[in-house]
């Protein structure tokens, strides 16, 4: 199991990512930038001493990252996704407003922006004007199952 989780491969019963599940419903509603060898992903977070939790670079590695419900971006890795869009680009433009080092931006949305907190690995969702918490999550299907899925879902019948 170990070696599937490294690849990528996790098995449902490890783990369950219900935005994987809605987009293989509703393939229109999302736009993957596609898979990342959990390799190179690997080796981009170690030289940039960024330490993500599990769910996420799961996620990352299967999807790469992308747009989703009209607003929603999980943000890509520099080279696989444009400027804008690049946890790299998105987290410099944020520190210079003021944002923490402590936080690790992967989402922006409606919502405001979802990070990674550093010393707990908490998501935790900051507000863009002042970056101050607004909520937090254990995990990536919880935070995706109480923030997106729950303002979307009934739009698009998921």
């Amino acid at each position: 199991m170990r070696e599937e989780a490294i690849r990528g491969k996790v098995p449902s019963q490890v783990m369950r990512l219900t935005v994987l599940e809605d987009a293989a419903r509703r393939p229109d509603l999302f736009i993957w930038r596609g898979a990342i060898d959990p390799n190179r992903l690997d080796a981009w977070l170690l030289r940039r001493q960024f330490r993500i939790p599990g769910d996420l670079r799961c996620f990352w590695i299967e999807t790469g990252g992308g747009d989703f419900f009209e607003s929603e971006t999980v943000l890509g890795l520099l080279g696989e996704a444009s400027p804008a869009d690049d946890v790299e680009t998105v987290n410099a433009f944020h520190r210079t407003r003021g944002m923490s080092d402590e936080y690790l931006v992967f989402h922006r949305g409606t919502g405001g922006l979802t990070a990674i907190q550093r010393s707990t690995g908490l998501y935790v969702q900051l507000s863009e004007s002042n970056y101050v918490e607004t909520a937090d999550f254990p995990a990536f299907e919880s935070w995706y199952m109480n923030v997106i899925r729950s303002e979307f879902a009934h739009l698009y019948g998921l």
